[in-house]
C-alpha cells in the first residue's frame, strides 16, 4: 500500500523545473495515494464480509 506513494511522488527534475507551482503536486499525490488506500481497504472489507458470510453459513448448518 505504502510502496505506491514514492512511485507517484518521484517526478523527474526537468519536469519540476518547467512547472514552477510544484507545491500543488504533493496535494494531488496525497489525494491519489489516499484514494488507492481507501479502495484497497474496500476490497479487503469485501473479502472479509465474504468469508464471514461463509463462516456464518457453516455455523447455521
Amino acid at each position: 500500500m505504502g510502496e505506491m506513494y514514492p512511485y507517484f511522488a518521484g517526478l523527474p527534475s526537468p519536469f519540476m523545473m518547467i512547472i514552477k507551482p510544484h507545491y500543488i503536486f504533493p496535494i494531488i499525490y496525497k489525494y491519489l495515494y489516499f484514494r488507492i488506500f481507501q479502495s484497497k481497504i474496500g476490497i479487503f472489507r469485501l473479502i472479509f464480509a465474504y468469508f464471514s458470510n461463509l463462516i456464518s453459513i457453516y455455523y447455521y448448518i
